[in-house]
């Protein structure tokens, strides 16, 4: 069986040609000069040519020895080059983070996170997709996304949830319109102002439709949009107000708005991190969710 040439002769074989010692070679690498001798017998017969002339006086580079010794260096600089690379990979250092957001978590969320995490990390990448709740989930299990930031999935055993905020749902309309105690503000208000609502598939459709139910009103949307931009531009032009997550009034803007909470009830959605239960994340993606639990006060994930 041919034994191959390895990182182990290039390195002996080097430390030779530098030293013209076997004995010094032997010493710096820590192994006994019979060891060594068999390492260079074996890259010889590999090699099939003799790399040292050798007797009891000196100890020089034959013709092929001379060769080598560029090409051995440049291997041992490549091998140690590619694992420096890996490292810094798995010291979280470099890589990719493929994150998903819902559009008003993004907004509110990522921008800070981004910039402290890549002040220490420059080479790590990002890669962030908008997408609704239902569509990230999914996205998370065809590993296209490594990490999601939205609500709180439904109970599965293939998700993870680690819990960020709770973004309660505010009344939005506009500043002339804001009613005179911000302390008393209820669902009733929209009996007065009309309603724009969202278009907005999933939890946060149902969670407001839920609040004006358990307040016992009963009022249909005189408009319905689907972009927050959209609802913000309505309420300043008077048609109505909104019931809106505080997080994203980011997508919207205060100008000219007026945001209260809303109360009796007081209603909200819950925000975090989701990513897969069973799939192991690089060490620059748990860096980053670290991070986000950190900037949001949550615990750091493990």
């Amino acid at each position: 069986m041919r034994v191959p040439v390895t990182l182990v002769h290039l390195e002996a074989f080097l430390e030779i040609a530098d030293s013209l010692s076997f004995a010094r070679a032997a010493e710096a690498l820590h192994v006994s000069q019979p060891a060594l001798t068999r390492t260079i017998q074996i890259a010889e017969r590999q090699l099939k040519t003799r790399l040292f002339d050798r007797n009891t006086h000196c100890v020089t580079l034959t013709a092929s020895g001379r060769e080598l010794v560029p090409v051995a260096r440049r291997l041992l600089a490549e091998f140690e080059g590619a694992f420096s690379a890996l490292a810094q990979f798995v010291d979280g250092f470099s890589g990719r983070v493929t994150v998903g957001c819902m559009p008003s978590v993004g907004v509110a969320l990522l921008p800070q996170a981004m910039a402290a995490f890549c002040a220490n990390h420059p080479n790590v990448e990002f890669n962030c997709r908008e997408s609704r709740s239902r569509l990230l989930l999914e996205g998370l299990i065809d590993g296209g996304l490594d990490l999601a930031l939205t609500t709180r999935p439904p109970d599965d055993p293939r998700f993870q949830y680690l819990h960020l905020l709770r973004d309660e749902i505010c009344f939005v309309c506009k500043e002339q319109d804001a009613p005179s105690d911000p302390t008393a503000v209820g669902w009733g208000l929209f009996e007065k102002h009309g309603y724009i609502a969202s278009t907005a598939e999933g939890q946060y459709r149902a969670t407001i439709e839920e609040a004006m139910a358990q307040a016992g009103i009963s009022v249909g949307a005189a408009c319905e949009c689907s972009s927050m931009a959209l609802i913000g531009a309505m309420i300043r032009r008077g048609l109505g107000a909104a019931a809106v997550p505080r997080l994203a009034m980011s997508l919207m803007g205060t100008d000219g708005l007026s945001v209260l909470p809303l109360h009796e009830p007081s209603v909200g959605r819950d925000i975090g991190v989701v990513i897969l239960a069973n799939r192991t994340l690089s060490r620059a993606a748990t860096n980053f969710i670290d991070l986000l639990m950190t900037l949001n006060g949550s615990a750091a994930v493990t």
